[in-house]
């Protein structure tokens, strides 16, 4: 009798389906968040970024009309044995704020300050989603105690896989103590952490109240540090301590605003 062969369409894994679907809906919202998916799923850690690899994506296209917003925030980049601030850029979306902050973390590593950026998910968002890469890279950068590796990888999926060691499982504590621990380890790292630093958090419109209160524990450590924080935040700001800049869509926020 006749042989007929009937294809079978192999499935493909959900990862490589999202990177190629065809519908840009279902795809990664943003280039950041296609390099955090893969890594994560390699239990690789989330390249650092450098001097030389912003330039080169910024060389590319030039940031026009936002000199002022630029001048304002370069502000806030701390210097060796100085302190530093809290800012939130705000502003609806395409109006820039991503790309002023990409310029932002140019100036400030061409001035010696190491850069860590963090982002909320609109997907959802997991406990302190965007301090999860800012934890990640202080793990690689700093040398973690074993209590401080343990809740950091309470946090960070891969973070054993970041310090190429075993770490035991954490405590287990309340929701409020849990938080507590995690603010601890935060802060003490960040006091140990040795050259001035600039922590950018984007779209913070969609973290959680855990998250916010990492925000108002870092700003406060700012007026001793040299560290500086600045978020964006999608939309109207909250009008508590708001300097408006006039006609160019974006709003800085002064300290107090979380």
């Amino acid at each position: 009798g006749e042989l007929h062969v009937t294809p079978i369409e192999p499935r493909m894994p959900p990862l490589p389906a999202r990177l190629l679907a065809r519908n840009t809906a279902e795809r990664f919202p943003r280039p950041l968040d296609e390099v955090a998916a893969i890594t994560e799923a390699a239990a690789r850690a989330l390249p650092l970024e450098t001097v030389s690899t912003r330039e080169a994506f910024l060389q590319g296209t030039e940031l026009v009309g936002r000199d002022a917003e630029l001048e304002r925030l370069a502000r806030a980049i701390p210097e060796r044995g100085g302190t530093g601030r809290a800012i939130v850029v705000t502003g609806e979306s395409g109006v820039g704020k991503s790309r002023l902050l990409e310029e932002l973390g140019v100036h400030a590593m061409t001035r010696g300050v190491r850069v860590l950026r963090g982002q909320s998910l609109e997907s959802g968002e997991r406990p302190y989603e965007p301090w999860r890469a800012v934890l990640r890279a202080l793990a690689l950068l700093g040398e973690p105690t074993p209590l401080e590796a343990s809740v950091i990888a309470g946090i960070v999926p891969d973070a054993a896989a970041v310090l190429e060691r075993a770490i035991e499982s954490a405590p287990e504590l309340d929701s409020e103590a849990t938080h507590l621990r995690v603010v601890r380890v935060l802060e003490a790292m960040l006091r140990r952490f040795p050259d001035p630093l600039l922590v950018v958090l984007e779209d913070v419109q969609w973290a959680g109240a855990e998250s916010l209160a990492l925000f108002a524990r870092v700003r406060s450590l700012a007026a001793g540090l040299p560290i500086s924080i600045v978020a964006s935040f999608r939309g109207d700001a909250p009008s508590l301590g708001v300097e408006r800049v006039r006609g160019s869509g974006i709003v800085a926020a002064s300290r107090e605003l979380l």
